[in-house]
Formats: structure tokens, sequence, C-alpha cells
């Protein structure tokens, strides 16, 4: 598959087109991983995010490759960069950066991470969260006194 990257219009953060790039990129990483071509799907997120670290959706695409990978620890670390990246995705990266915690067996650092992402988050997303976090204290809670 040949891959052409087409001039783009001026990027927010000042980067000619870096944004429109990033949204091609991903694209064919789609269309590469569609094809059984992991390698090259991760090759070209990794150069994506790489060139734009404020667009989450790169971030989130290659932590879900990395998911399906089976390397939850790398995208575990994907996040914490991303979520420096786009201060302003801080509750979403910290949702999801939560979610995988609690996936990975941490529910303490998964609370800590919800309780994150409920500092940033907007008032019908407040409830779901919170009723994680209150999911994953019970859990907490129940574990100590076994």
């Amino acid at each position: 598959m040949t891959v052409r990257f087409l001039p783009g219009p001026e990027g927010s953060n000042g980067h000619r087109g870096s944004a429109w790039r990033s949204f091609v990129r991903r694209q064919s990483a789609w269309g590469l991983e569609q094809e059984g071509d992991l390698d090259g799907a991760e090759r070209v997120l990794t150069d994506a995010f790489a060139e734009c670290p404020a667009d989450l959706e790169a971030a989130l695409d290659l932590c879900g490759l990395l998911l399906r990978r089976g390397r939850r620890g790398e995208a575990v670390r994907l996040l914490a960069i991303a979520e420096r990246g786009a201060p302003h995705e801080t509750g979403r990266v910290a949702a999801r950066l939560a979610e995988l915690h609690a996936e990975l067996g941490d529910p303490r650092s998964a609370v800590s991470w919800y309780a994150r992402a409920l500092e940033h988050v907007g008032e019908p997303t407040r409830g779901l969260v919170a009723g994680r976090v209150d999911e994953l204290t019970a859990l907490l809670e129940r574990t100590r006194r076994d």
C-alpha cells in the first residue's frame, strides 16, 4: 500500500498541515490494520502521534492497537504522555487511563485517575465517572476486609 501525504490546511497549532497529516496517517493505519499489517499500522500511528502530540485521536488509535496486541503497559505509558501533550483533553485521557488501570487489576490507580477525570469532564459524563469511582471504591473496601 502506498501512502501519499497531501498538503493540508493550516493547523490551529501553527504547524502547517500537521493535524491534516495526522488524520491521513490515522486513515492509512486503519487500512494497514485491515490488511493485517499491524507492524506497519503501528509505525504509521507512532509517526502521527510524534508529529502532532496534541492529536488525541492518534494517541487513542495507537493505544487501541497496542491493547489489541496485548501491550497494556505500553498503552498506559502512551496515554500518560498524551495527557501531557493534550491538556485540553485531560478528562477524556484520565478516564481512559482509569479504565486501563481497572483492567490491569489496579483499582487504587483507577480510582485516582477517575478522580482526576471528574475534575475535567462536563456534567453529562460526571455521573458515569462518579458511578465508576463508587464501584471501584467498594471493591477496594471489600478487598481490604478479605
